[in-house]
């Protein structure tokens, strides 16, 4: 009952007669805070002077309405209370009614009021949430003294377990299993869990290429492209050192484009990414060194390696076999994660640690370094060939120390180094220290730029752009420095020709049969088992950790569907002669957090949501 000195009559059209609050009579900045599915509840507070005793009135709406300017913001309403006593109550109806919003804030008391089916589960929000709340006598309160937090404290989940389904209908089950899927069973019919996915994929095949026109699907797509072309040709330069250059960066770059366009058109779950994996990488080189041990043609008998995975690959999808995934427990998931997580953190910090063996570090700058070194050949004159100045210097400026390409061509020459000088390094400290700085401004600029998107400063759509595209920023800003600067870095190497590394011993179809004996082809299929295993575990696995209800996907899964289509690229990579890839934990983690739409309407101080 307020006075009519306190009142602001706010403006209002006029609309058939009835008076409609105008835009700026709500609180839309509160209004951005909440969301969207947001409902609102009208508590009335009516002292008067014609009754005699106090009533409460609790309504539920089957349907939510708007009532126009009952609100301070633009909701639809499902809950009216109305409080109405005399006149000399009105404080404890004010209390009360206050004390009636506060219930209705509380997530289980909120279950309550939606799902009673009569005024007994009205009263027993009331009473659940007496006993639930703790309450301080004002004269027993000291405001100097902090107090310390109940010693007993019940969880949501656990307040939910307390509480008889049965008088309010049936509260949300906390799932454990967050990657159960209906289709995961363990039928006997061939190619039914194949089937059901691609049933489940053709009513959302179309919004896949639909969906792409967002600035944030643009940024994760530039984001991306860089991010596996630099794991790509990372990769390569290592497995080419496994497979003597049979395999390597061009074949890599060839394999990530031929597999990730065929899986990302046709698979149930694009939002996983091929790549190259560490086991993989391991496998490729146990398989190159026991072909280099037994004379055998390494890329002949991998081709029917990739053959016998496919035929595996292929009974799995037949059988079912996917539902196995079900069992796969959320304590497995997150070991594999951290693991492939704690792999790429590891190699970041080993290939720093690397500059510094590679570029050391002179700790005396003030000693006079001695680079005297020569090349006696033994077998032709006994006559020492020293290395000239001008030589010295043209390599001192391109090596690292005399034990490298200067050592491999006098070898060539039947000679040998001798000198005090041959072992000394040349030191590269401002190559070492500059790396460093990149790495670690690289690292701070993305970070600091995904935290400004929750922070006071610009427009939200600015801080939402720089949050987008922090990744891009950072290694634009940081390529571009150092390009300015010309202080040798180290580069990534790319091919620049579309050719095999090695194009005079191998070309781009690989032979089925003439260099190798005939009984190699049944033999191939216990590695095949090996490599069949793996492909299964690091594909099933990371496809659950995506497929998570957290992640709150709109999209049906599809299990059978992907190892099918990974079954098909690992032929096609077999033919071809490229590596085999399979879906990347860290890079489709990756993808996933960057088209991840994060809730614009959290209260301060509240974690954001997705």
């Amino acid at each position: 009952k307020p006075s009519t000195q306190d009142m602001t009559v706010p403006e209002h059209n006029e609309t058939n007669g009835t008076a409609v609050p105008s835009a700026k009579d709500y609180n839309i900045k509160l209004q951005r805070k909440l969301s969207r599915k947001t409902e609102g509840a009208s508590i009335l507070i009516c002292p008067v002077d014609f009754v005699r005793e106090s009533s409460i009135v609790f309504l539920r709406l089957e349907n939510a309405i708007e009532l126009l300017g009952m609100l301070e913001i633009k909701l639809y309403s499902r809950f009216i209370v109305l409080l109405m006593g005399p006149e000399e109550n009105e404080k404890q109806l004010l209390q009360v009614g206050r004390t009636m919003a506060t219930i209705l804030t509380d997530d289980i008391c909120r279950e309550f009021a939606y799902t009673s089916k009569d005024s007994q589960g009205i009263l027993d929000m009331m009473d659940r949430f007496m006993q639930d709340t703790y309450v301080l006598p004002p004269s027993e309160w000291d405001p100097t003294i902090r107090i310390e937090p109940p010693s007993q404290y019940m969880s949501k989940e656990q307040r939910q377990a307390q509480v008889p389904a049965e008088k309010v209908g049936q509260f949300e089950e906390i799932d454990l299993t967050p990657h159960t899927d209906p289709n995961l069973i363990a039928s006997k019919r061939p190619f039914y869990g194949l089937f059901v996915d691609i049933k489940n994929k053709l009513p959302f095949y179309a919004s896949d290429f639909t969906d792409c026109a967002s600035l944030q699907c643009i940024a994760a797509t530039l984001y991306l492209y860089l991010v596996c072309l630099c794991s790509v040709v990372a990769f390569g330069g290592m497995l080419g050192t496994a497979t003597n250059n049979y395999m390597a960066t061009m074949e890599c770059i060839l394999s990530a484009s031929l597999s990730g366009v065929v899986y990302a058109l046709f698979s149930g779950q694009p939002l996983n990414i091929l790549s190259a994996t560490g086991p993989m990488l391991i496998l490729e080189r146990i398989l190159k060194h026991m072909c280099s041990d037994y004379e055998y043609d390494f890329l002949e008998f991998r081709l029917w390696i990739g053959v016998w995975i496919f035929v595996l690959l292929f009974i799995f999808v037949i059988f079912n076999l996917s539902f196995l995934v079900k069992y796969i427990t959320r304590f497995t998931e997150d070991c594999f994660a951290s693991l492939v997580a704690t792999i790429f953190i590891y190699d970041a910090i080993r290939e720093i640690i690397k500059l510094r063996k590679t570029y050391p570090i002179n700790y005396a700058p003030n000693n006079v370094l001695d680079y005297t070194c020569s090349c006696v050949n033994m077998t032709l004159t006994h006559t020492q060939t020293r290395l000239n100045n001008t030589n010295m210097i043209d390599y001192l400026l391109n090596a690292t120390t005399l034990n490298g390409t200067l050592r491999s061509a006098c070898e060539k020459a039947n000679g040998s180094l001798i000198g005090p000088g041959c072992s000394t390094p040349t030191y590269h400290a401002d190559i070492f220290f500059y790396s460093l700085i990149l790495f670690l401004l690289t690292f701070f600029i993305c970070m600091g730029l995904q935290e400004f998107r929750h922070s006071a400063f610009f427009p939200t759509k600015i801080r939402t752009i720089l949050g987008d595209f922090s990744v891009l920023i950072a290694i634009v800003l940081m390529s571009g420095w150092d390009s300015y600067l010309h202080l040798g870095t180290p580069k990534l190497q790319v091919p620049n020709e579309f050719r095999p590394t090695l194009p005079h011993e191998r070309g781009w179809l690989i032979p089925f049969f003439g260099k190798n004996p005939i009984w190699t082809i049944p033999i191939a299929i216990i590695p095949a088992l090996i490599a069949t295993i793996l492909i299964f575990m690091d594909q099933q696995i990371t496809a659950v950790i995506i497929n998570r209800k957290e992640f709150k996907l709109k999209k049906k899964l599809g299990y059978h569907l992907d190892l099918f289509v990974l079954s098909i690229t690992v032929l096609l990579q077999s033919i071809l002669g490229l590596p085999w890839f399979v879906a990347a934990t860290v890079l489709a983690l990756t993808h996933v957090n960057a088209l991840k739409i994060m809730s614009e309407n959290t209260a301060p101080g509240e974690k954001t949501k997705i």
